[in-house]
């Protein structure tokens, strides 16, 4: 009994029932049954008999008593597939072809006496196909890595050679669909790797890239722009932004009021020009709200410069003024 394309079931009958007077009968129900697209074949005698309707019989048709076996067979197109396996340079690797042909029953008392014979569809296909020659030649000589190139070049020749040897099946009409030729899953998966590589490194430079133009674009910033900043991210609180700022700048004015000191102690500032020495002092009074005539307390006892006199005693201080601070004079 079979379950495959074309012949979807054959079977043989036992002998019909002997009546006497009445004739021989068979039960119709001991007949395979139909499936939609099907039809029933009748052996009877070597000849074959095609029902395409199982309500009309009665049992005692001549064919229905006197067969000996039945087929049940598929006239409906079929798409049948095909493995074929090409060698290649390497005799570890191989391609793998898929050839996909439609197939139609057209004469489905051939069929039933082909038998057997058909049962092996895809076995007479691969085949038909393997029997040229010419297509080893493709690819016994080449790398698998190059299937995309040679995928055309077997798709040519396997469409040509069933364009004049057109593969031929009793009963049959056969038509070539379509040829992929698979990749082999080592390179799907070298591929695949190679891919997600490319892409990380892609990512990769994309990440530098930005963090380049963030360092450079931080670079070019003051301390104030860059406190801002992180608060405007969340990487640091306005609180400790405004510490930092208030530190850095108390660290700059230091370093600059120890530089004019510096210049006091080392009598540098007698060889200042009138006119940067008036700089100078403004300098001073800013980085001490100190008036310029006071600015001699920031060197203790050492001995003022030219226009930075010492800071006055008490007695030379005047009398403070009604209505006026205490340290305004």
């Amino acid at each position: 009994m079979s379950t495959s394309f074309p012949l979807i079931v054959e079977q043989r009958l036992e002998a019909p029932t002997r009546r006497l007077l009445r004739g021989d009968f068979r039960d119709v129900r001991t007949l395979p049954k139909l499936a939609p697209g099907t039809v029933l074949v009748l052996q009877v005698d070597g000849t074959y008999h095609v029902h395409r309707d199982l309500t009309h019989l009665t049992g005692h048709e001549p064919e229905v008593v006197g067969a000996v076996a039945a087929s049940v067979v598929d006239l409906r197109t079929r798409p049948v597939s095909v493995q074929l396996t090409l060698p290649s340079l390497n005799p570890s690797a191989s391609f793998d072809v898929r050839v996909i042909f439609n197939c139609r029953v057209t004469n489905p008392e051939e069929v039933a006496q082909a038998g057997t014979q058909i049962w092996g569809i895809e076995q007479a296909l691969s085949h038909h196909l393997l029997s040229d020659g010419k297509l080893f030649a493709i690819t016994q000589n080449e790398s698998v890595e190059l299937i995309s190139t040679l995928r055309p070049a077997i798709h040519a020749r396997i469409q040509a050679y069933c364009s004049v040897r057109p593969p031929r099946l009793r009963g049959m009409s056969v038509m070539l669909s379509n040829v992929t030729v698979v990749a082999d899953v080592r390179l799907v998966d070298h591929d695949a790797a190679l891919v997600a590589e490319r892409r990380k490194q892609e990512r990769s430079a994309l990440v530098d890239e930005g963090e380049d133009r963030r360092v450079e674009r931080l670079a070019g910033m003051d301390a104030t722009r860059m406190q801002a900043l992180g608060v405007a991210r969340g990487e640091i609180s306005i609180g400790r932004a405004s510490d930092r700022l208030y530190d850095e700048k108390a660290r700059a004015r230091q370093e600059l009021l120890q530089y004019v000191e510096n210049l006091a102690a080392t009598g540098s500032m007698d060889l200042i020009e009138p006119h940067a020495q008036q700089l100078v002092n403004k300098l001073t009074e800013a980085l001490t709200d100190t008036p310029v005539a006071d600015a001699s307390r920031l060197e203790g006892s050492r001995p003022a410069a030219r226009g930075l006199p010492s800071r006055p005693s008490d007695d030379e201080l005047p009398e403070p003024m009604e209505g006026n601070d205490d340290d305004e004079y």
